[in-house]
Parts: structure tokens; C-alpha cells; sequence
């Protein structure tokens, strides 16, 4: 049964009012963030691949105040 949910570990709390120890179950997860961006190749032979990434990159939002934040808004838009 215990394989069924691997992220689950049990600890025995102290008695309180009764001769029983009770068991807290805990979920234990780990966020690793946000996956990495892959860049496969074969978009670049996708037809109108070119013409999406024009379009829409022209059409992200940015200032022209600070060029590296808003080279990263384009990137995260696209």
C-alpha cells in the first residue's frame, strides 16, 4: 500500500488523552521551479515557425529603458 503514495511519510505524535499514539501523515514535495526552456531544432523547419516568432516578438511588451530586462520580458513572452 505504501507504494502507492511515495511521497508520504508517518511520524507517531506523543500521547495526549488517551493511551493511543496518533499518526500524522505528511506529504513531502519538492519544487524544483520552473522546467528549462529546450530549443529543438526541427521548429526551424516548421513552416510559418519564422514568421510566429517575428510576429510575436514584435508584438511583446518592453520599454526601451533597460535593454537586458526587456531583452527577458520578449524571451519569456515568446
Amino acid at each position: 500500500m505504501w507504494n502507492s503514495y511515495p511521497n508520504i511519510s508517518a511520524i507517531t505524535l506523543d500521547r495526549y488523552l488517551s493511551d493511543h499514539r496518533p499518526i500524522l501523515l505528511r506529504e513531502s514535495t519538492t519544487d524544483y521551479g520552473p522546467s528549462p526552456f529546450r530549443f529543438y531544432h526541427h521548429w526551424l523547419e516548421v513552416e510559418g515557425f519564422r514568421k510566429f516568432v517575428v510576429d510575436t516578438w514584435s508584438s511583446a511588451p518592453g520599454d526601451n529603458r533597460n535593454d537586458m530586462r526587456n531583452l527577458m520580458k520578449k524571451l519569456k513572452f515568446l
